[in-house]
């Protein structure tokens, strides 16, 4: 019986890195359409075991699962302590009501704007122009204030390195004060060359205002 991963990514909950992964087995994977299952576990980046989880099935929209899950888990205390798994591998959210799918209920939460806006601007890629990326607004968030050193911390090497190649091959002369605002917008889940393409735009309005 073979291990299959599903999913193993980072995500950032109150300033702090998270490891997620998910699996499933083969076994599982082969009652699929029945009653196969999936497991999710999460653990903040440095602890030894995996501290919160919960099983999923693997048929039915499991990607939703994940965007519902991650968003809940980042914004609401409660929901985080509902995952916390116990000596037996288990957790309350486990324990609880399920949906119709057999997925674990998920407090629902506003539809996240900025978020929704990011995933758009990522699957458009390189189709993206210039008015999507003027359009594309953070607000005041917890990335506004953060300094360059606190923000690569948060970050992928290879994130930053596929950033640093975006300005190189754009030959952009660069201060820090806009190498940061590109670290967050990546912070904010924009792909780095968008971020890259995000600043620049930004940049070329502002100078125009300042020309008036």
């Amino acid at each position: 019986m073979g291990v299959i991963t599903i999913l193993e990514r980072h995500i950032t909950v109150d300033g702090s890195r998270w490891l997620v992964y998910a699996s499933t087995t083969t076994d599982d994977m082969m009652r699929a359409s029945t009653d196969g299952v999936a497991s999710l576990l999460l653990k903040k980046e440095g602890d030894p075991d995996w501290t919160h989880g919960c099983w999923l099935p693997v048929s039915g929209d499991m990607d939703g699962f994940f965007a519902r899950f991650f968003r809940a888990f980042r914004a609401l205390e409660g929901f985080r302590e509902s995952c916390r798994l116990d000596a037996s591998g288990d957790s309350p959210i486990c324990l609880g009501k399920k949906t119709s799918a057999g997925f674990p209920i998920v407090p629902a939460l506003p539809a996240p704007t900025l978020d929704a806006d990011v995933t758009r601007l990522n699957k458009m890629g390189e189709k993206a122009k210039f008015k999507h990326f003027l359009h594309l607004k953070s607000g005041r968030d917890r990335f506004s204030s953060m300094k360059a050193a606190a923000l690569l911390g948060l970050l992928e090497p290879e994130d930053l390195m596929a950033m640093d190649r975006a300005i190189s091959n754009r030959d952009i002369g660069w201060e820090e004060e806009q190498r940061t605002k590109c670290l967050r917008w990546i912070a904010r889940g924009l792909f780095p060359e968008l971020a890259v393409r995000k600043v620049l735009v930004d940049q070329e309005v502002s100078q125009k205002v300042t020309r008036r």
